[in-house]
Order: C-alpha cells, then sequence, then structure tokens
C-alpha cells in the first residue's frame, strides 16, 4: 500500500472508468450502468465518478457494438 507521502500533491493522470450507460439511464435517471467487470451502478453514480474523469463516449448497438467512439478532447 502506498503512503499518502509517495502520491503527488498535483498533477498526474485522471482516472480512467469504463461505464456502459444508455442514454435513458442518464437522462431519465433509471436503469442502471455496468462496470468493466459487469458490476451495476446507478446512473448517480456514474454522475459522481465522470465529476474528475477524462470521459469517452461510444455509441453502440443493440448487441453492445461499438458504432462510434468519440476523443476525450
Amino acid at each position: 500500500m502506498l503512503s499518502g507521502a509517495t502520491l503527488p500533491s498535483s498533477g498526474g493522470v485522471k482516472p480512467r472508468i469504463v461505464v456502459t450507460l444508455t442514454g435513458t439511464c442518464l437522462t431519465r435517471r433509471t436503469g442502471a450502468g455496468r462496470l468493466a467487470d459487469g458490476t451495476q451502478i446507478s446512473p448517480s453514480l456514474a454522475r459522481l465518478l465522470a465529476c474528475d474523469a477524462d470521459l469517452v463516449p461510444v455509441t453502440v448497438d443493440i448487441d453492445g457494438n461499438p458504432l462510434d467512439v468519440g476523443r476525450t478532447r
């Protein structure tokens, strides 16, 4: 385990968390998102995780196949 003294006080790389959500999950706050390991999370938790992360939008079809992958910039 790293101690606080070994961590940078500023800078560094923002976290990258993969969350799969439907559009209605975010806009209507219904349903659940999934983390990469399959864990279900609420839309509210997904928003909280996204507060200080790089977001990369990915549009998928009904089977989960990527149709479009966005960029962080």
